[in-house]
């Protein structure tokens, strides 16, 4: 799927890709997962190498800023609310391309308001960039709210692993896109990128993307927190259950003394023949019994 945007100062028009001329005035071109032909489409009508269009397109592909003579390739990582994925942002004089496989959010609204578009090429690059870190920024704000859940199960001691270990999952991917997009932006800054020379405003997105590392960075200290809490309640819920196997099996200690004392093949033993001798030993059993339940009550073992 194309859009093309023919920008001025007079506004934005958004028209069908076969009218741009991009001799004659400025586009953003937004292609949305291309087919073979719409690729070729592209590399006919604008020149761009067959290669850098197909390496937007590799869900592999590194964030990474590649100069050609006539264009420069910028590659960063976007999110869609639920994966990430490469996006492609490549930069002429003339046109701003942007290609990716995923719908974007950002780019979709940035195109639904054509009209409040600013013409000049830093802005638009530096609005497109800033809506990818945002929608970073939203998902970072869903996990920092299903974490706030996750707290409250585990000191409920009610916690799921599973779904602890999908949070984390999904924290490992968030960090590394938003390392490697600040590398990229980091090069922008620095004004290694031709035709991006408003390093005031590329700086103010670097401090914004570094914010939110730093946020990422604080809910996964607070993740594996409550990993740390979540398996000590297990294995306190372990100690406890040890703890009640102990107390009864110590309990029995007395009465299995007694009965195995009397189980053994003596000619004499002490009330084997008393009418009562059976009362009397089953009396000593409870007695041990109750004895040791009150030690372990004193002790507050139990």
């Amino acid at each position: 799927m194309l859009h093309a945007l023919s920008i001025s100062k007079k506004g934005s028009v958004l028209l069908d890709f076969d009218r741009v001329n991009i001799s004659k005035n400025f586009y953003w071109i937004d292609v949305i997962n291309p087919n073979s032909d719409e690729i070729n489409k592209i590399n006919r009508k604008i020149k761009i190498s067959l290669n850098d269009l197909k390496y937007t397109l590799d869900s592999r592909e590194k964030p990474r800023v590649d100069i050609r003579d006539k264009y420069s390739l910028i590659i960063l990582r976007a999110t869609n609310g639920t994966s990430i994925s490469p996006i492609g942002v490549i930069v002429s004089k003339h046109f701003i391309i942007t290609i990716h496989k995923d719908e974007i959010p950002s780019l979709k609204s940035l195109i639904e308001q054509e009209s409040h578009l600013h013409h000049e090429l830093n802005h638009i690059v530096y609005e497109i960039i800033l809506g990818l870190i945002r929608d970073f920024s939203r998902i970072i704000e869903d996990l920092d709210i299903k974490l706030d859940h996750v707290e409250e199960k585990a000191i409920k001691l009610d916690s799921n692993m599973e779904q602890m270990f999908v949070l984390k999952k999904s924290m490992i991917y968030l960090r590394k896109a938003l390392t490697s997009n600040r590398e990229v932006i980091e090069i922008i800054v620095k004004g290694n990128v031709p035709l991006l020379k408003e390093k005031d405003m590329f700086n103010m997105m670097f401090i914004e993307i570094s914010q939110l590392i730093d946020t990422e960075e604080l809910i996964k200290d607070r993740l594996t927190s409550v990993l740390e809490i979540h398996l000590s309640s297990i294995s306190n819920k372990l100690n406890e259950v040890m703890k009640s196997f102990t107390v009864i099996a110590s309990l029995l200690l007395m009465p299995m003394l007694i009965t195995g004392i009397y189980g053994m093949n003596f000619r004499v033993l002490p009330l084997s023949q008393s009418d009562y001798g059976f009362w009397i030993s089953l009396g000593i059993m409870i007695l041990s019994v109750t004895i040791m339940l009150l030690f372990f009550k004193l002790r507050k073992w139990i």
